[in-house]
């Protein structure tokens, strides 16, 4: 449901042929479900995805990280300010400005605890879904990734 501009309550109409839209409505329910459980923590999807991706790749400059997360660079450093205040990551020193960046103590403490509940997430979203449309969801999400 949504709220119109004049304040009446509306259904969503579920014909709208917006790929696009009807996508992107479809991730904000699947972000919410994510929220709820790693609010828990303290963190973001979005910060959880940095602390494992830093976690498997480190240490990991800021350019080889934009480029798996597929984020701009400076997205990317804007996002990573955050978990750096927090002390969840530290960057060493390099070359120019690709200073490579690993998870301190805390930070690895803090990806694990999210991961048993990013875990939970998966698995409501996985029950909801079933094994045989979970397999042609990843393979359709697959197949627009490489679009």
């Amino acid at each position: 449901m949504y709220i119109h501009e004049r304040g009446d309550i509306m259904e969503y109409k579920s014909n709208i042929p917006c790929h696009c839209f009807r996508l992107r409505r479809a991730g904000n329910k699947l972000t919410e479900i994510y929220n709820t459980y790693l609010a828990q923590c303290g963190l973001t999807p979005g910060q959880f995805s940095l602390l494992s991706q830093i976690r498997q790749n480190e240490p990991v400059n800021t350019s080889r990280l934009a480029e798996i997360m597929s984020l701009d660079r400076t997205t990317l450093v804007r996002n990573l300010k955050s978990l750096e205040r927090e002390e969840y990551i530290t960057f060493s020193h390099g070359k120019g400005r690709e200073r490579p960046i690993s998870l301190t103590v805390t930070g690895k403490e803090k990806q694990a605890q999210a991961e048993i509940l990013w875990e939970q997430a998966q698995k409501k979203f996985e029950n909801t879904l079933g094994s045989d449309k979970m397999e042609q969801f990843r393979e359709i999400l697959d197949t627009i990734s490489k679009m």
